[in-house]
């Protein structure tokens, strides 16, 4: 649905020549300067393939230790999938204090996201899955990680000698996570995938970090991602014939291919193991004049996370080769 490429800060001249399309960095007022290098490391795993995915908007804000925000940065209609360098405005007298970064790129609109938003507003902001014609065209994302460039990282202020500029790196990536059904077919029977349904699922999920999930309506959730009937022609590689995005879940199958429910994690094994919330995908076909059903058991999902679901059909029954579950990429697969 490739490792992650650092680039490299611009030189300061480039830096005042570069495209800012909302007002710009005022050098001669600001006690703070602060380069901000965004790495697009969404769509990274691996060698480099494929270029990141697309970054269209960027929102970033800067919270002191008090959590007071101390600067604000918009960008719309960027459409890149390069590296992203630019000033970031804080307020005065900002040198030698503690920072924390929240960057988004890509945000919905419903979201209701604006200069004005408090940090415990983006530490507490929750949302409910996508379904049917719901999913955006480009997938959020945010600099979720622990780790060097996250949001939780303190970031000092403090500028090396002799410069005025801290250079602040981020790295992204998306929000959710995204399952892709994969076909081939062996013989020259007429095959079609009628429709395809992931169902079950937690009810929300935080948009900087997973929080708690609750399931309390995870028995009747359904996301409808193929609803009108798709011809499988494909006989020497693999078709996709659809995809979706899943909020991160952890519970679900360890089966290689989905055909049983093993719960993958030991605390999750009391009960059913988890059935009841885990990923269940449910396909159906039709061979020939045939209508039939699949069910597949989907393994646990985690943020910038692909699921690719691999099925041959054979005679009369749609076998499932593999489920792969990799870093979001997108030539994970061999295509015809």
């Amino acid at each position: 649905m490739r490792k992650t490429v650092i680039y490299s800060v611009l030189w300061m001249a480039a830096l005042f020549s570069s495209c800012i399309k909302e007002g710009g960095l005022e050098a001669e007022s600001k006690d703070t300067y602060v380069q901000l290098v965004i790495s697009n490391a969404a769509s990274r795993a691996g060698e480099n393939t494929a270029p990141a995915d697309p970054i269209n908007r960027l929102r970033v804000y800067a919270f002191n230790a008090q959590g007071k925000k101390i600067g604000y940065l918009f960008r719309d209609g960027l459409n890149t999938s390069e590296g992203i360098s630019l000033p970031m405005p804080l307020d005065k007298q900002q040198s030698g204090s503690k920072a924390y970064f929240y960057v988004l790129a890509n945000d919905i609109d419903g979201w209701g996201l604006n200069e004005e938003t408090l940090r415990k507003d983006l530490d507490g902001m929750s949302f409910t899955r996508w379904e049917d014609n719901t999913v955006p065209a480009l997938a959020p994302m945010v600099n979720n990680s622990a780790g060097k460039g996250g949001y939780q990282t303190e970031v000092d202020l403090t500028p090396t000698s002799g410069s005025k500029w801290v250079t602040v790196n981020v790295n992204i990536q998306h929000i959710i996570g995204r399952v892709r059904l994969f076909f081939q077919k062996e013989g020259d029977s007429h095959v079609s995938i009628n429709e395809a349904i992931v169902k079950h699922g937690p009810d929300q999920y935080r948009l900087f970090d997973g929080g708690e999930l609750t399931f309390e309506n995870s028995q009747t959730a359904e996301d409808k991602f193929i609803t009108s009937p798709r011809e499988i022609t494909s006989v020497n590689g693999y078709q996709e014939v659809g995809r979706t995005y899943l909020a991160p879940n952890p519970y679900g199958s360890k089966a290689s291919t989905g055909d049983t429910y093993d719960p993958a994690y030991l605390e999750n094994a009391q009960n059913d193991g988890g059935l009841e919330y885990a990923y269940i995908l449910t396909i159906k076909y039709t061979i020939g004049n045939v209508e039939k059903l699949k069910d597949v058991y989907l393994p646990p999902v985690s943020r910038n996370q692909s699921i690719d679901v691999k099925g041959i059909i054979r005679g009369q029954q749609i076998e499932f080769e593999s489920i792969i579950v990799e870093p979001w990429g997108e030539n994970n697969i061999d295509l015809e």
